[in-house]
């Protein structure tokens, strides 16, 4: 994955088409549960293909994380889950049964959608609440068609700043109109999405 130009703080250019960077996390949990985490870098339009390669991926995963632009059309945003989750029953083997991977569905950028310290605080104790209110009430039903363990996460690795009861992206446009990021920004729900991951792994099925 590349890395922001910490000397200007630019983001990364595009992955480019054909480009496969992997890198793998060996995680601890204080319970002693140990999860190795991989990740896959490749040019968005590639995923958007049904490849053997791409559904043998989906298919060999104990959970999986969805990354969706919260900036775009609702009506992109439901087509783009759809197809993603239409992938995900695909891979898993299963006919007209829900997949029972669990899938962490993160709505990203969203620090460009925070104003107060209200909606922060809903969009980290009631992820699920913030987006069905905030972007889209219509995603849970989606998701519902496909999966059986699920939930929605607002995110930003972007981060906030806070001051008294404002909220403020830490993106901002230079005076070329290059998007870049200051320093200090807050994350937002940047971990919970991979917790609630591993604890669902390690529950049974109801």
């Amino acid at each position: 994955m590349a890395e922001v130009d910490t000397a200007q703080n630019r983001f990364p250019p595009a992955t480019a088409v054909g480009t496969r960077t992997r890198v793998v996390y060996d995680l601890l949990s204080p319970a002693g549960i140990a999860v190795s985490i991989n990740f896959t870098d490749r040019a968005g339009e590639e995923i958007d293909r049904l490849t053997e390669e791409t559904i043998h991926e989906l298919g060999d995963n104990d959970g999986i994380l969805l990354l969706l632009d919260s900036m775009q059309h609702r009506q992109d945003l439901q087509t783009g889950l759809r197809r993603m989750l239409n992938m995900i029953h695909m891979a898993s083997g299963r006919d007209a049964t829900l997949s029972s991977t669990p899938v962490a569905i993160c709505l990203t950028k969203v620090d460009r959608l925070l104003l107060s310290h209200h909606e922060l605080h809903e969009a980290e104790d009631a992820p699920d609440v913030f987006v069905s209110t905030r972007i889209d009430s219509s995603l849970d039903a989606v998701a519902k068609t496909r999966l059986r363990r699920f939930r929605f996460f607002p995110v930003s690795a972007a981060g906030v700043f806070v001051s008294h009861d404002c909220v403020r992206t830490a993106t901002f446009y230079d005076e070329s109109l290059t998007l870049r990021l200051a320093h200090g920004g807050s994350p937002v729900n940047l971990t919970k999405p991979i917790e609630w991951l591993i604890e669902t792994m390690e529950s049974p099925l109801p």
